[in-house]
């Protein structure tokens, strides 16, 4: 049974390994809430789920260059890496006595591009980045479903909504609202670029069902740079491929009605007190951002 189990994952291509590590993650492994002592800032709690997976698709990465004898790279990667290096110049600073508070999110940072560059040595063909796009797609769909529930359900007391609840991916507002911006984006770009879209079924559903689910939610977080981000990301691209628009009547449409759906839903404004505390975090990133 091991032998047949080995040889079948031998004769899958290290594209469609990568596309099965993660879609599983994407699709079961990252909803899996984990107890943590909770955090913000530099304290935020690891995500040793997400790691793992990291971790897998790194080495398959490696196995790549490996097997190629090359190393793929771009433009981007080579600035990503000197952006790195700005960042931690920091370090070397002498007035650094808390730096070490940062360390695990700087490792963090450099692992996120040395995962970019794994991505990079499979070549992927337009299609198999379409796969990961509608994956994610999946992602969004189902926390959104879990947010709903949390929002309209008259019972919360089942113990893997509480656990979601306060141990999710998504837990906090902020994280949650960027990846509704980023799936909200990616539904419209596949819905412009993608032609299968009109005759696959469930893509179709992935593509129309996530404006509608995503807006229903972001009146309840009052995110500013998620509003930013979608209102300047659809600019760009009815800028790029405006002749495509025809095709978008519906997605816009739903878009509206998430919108309407989300005012009437609205259970409470913020306190006083939190929008007051927000306003002055703001300023004060600001003004550290100018110094540095």
């Amino acid at each position: 049974m091991l032998k047949m189990l080995f040889i079948k994952l031998a004769s899958l291509s290290a594209i469609a390994f990568t596309k099965a590590i993660f879609g599983f993650y994407v699709l079961f492994a990252i909803h899996i809430p984990i107890s943590h002592i909770g955090g913000s800032g530099l304290y935020l709690p690891y995500n040793i789920l997400s790691w793992i997976f990291i971790s897998l698709i790194i080495g398959l990465g490696s196995w790549q260059i490996f097997k190629s004898r090359r190393l793929y790279f771009s433009q981007f990667i080579i600035h990503s890496w000197i952006g790195f290096a700005l960042m931690i110049l920091p370090l070397a600073y002498g007035n650094n006595e808390y730096s070490n508070l940062s360390f695990f999110r700087i490792i963090g940072f450099g692992l996120g591009i040395l995962l970019l560059i794994s991505y990079h040595q499979f070549r992927f063909r337009k299609n198999d980045i379409y796969d990961f796009l509608y994956m994610f797609l999946g992602l969004l769909f189902i926390q959104s479903f879990f947010k709903l529930y949390q929002q309209f359900a008259p019972d919360l007391s089942l113990s893997l909504i509480q656990s979601i609840i306060h141990f999710g991916p998504f837990t906090q507002k902020n994280i949650f609202a960027t990846y509704l911006a980023t799936g909200l984006i990616i539904s419209f770009v596949l819905l412009i670029f993608d032609e299968t879209v009109w005759y696959v079924g469930w893509k179709r559903f992935l593509v129309y069902s996530t404006p509608l689910i995503t807006m229903s939610h972001f009146f309840f977080l009052q995110s500013r740079t998620g509003y930013l981000s979608i209102i300047l990301c659809i600019i760009l691209i009815i800028l790029i491929n405006y002749k495509k628009l025809k095709r978008a009547k519906v997605w816009f449409t739903l878009v509206f009605l998430g919108l309407l759906i989300s005012s009437i839903s609205q259970q409470e404004s913020r306190p006083t007190g939190a929008i007051e505390y927000s306003e002055n975090s703001r300023k004060t990133t600001y003004l550290l951002t100018l110094e540095l």
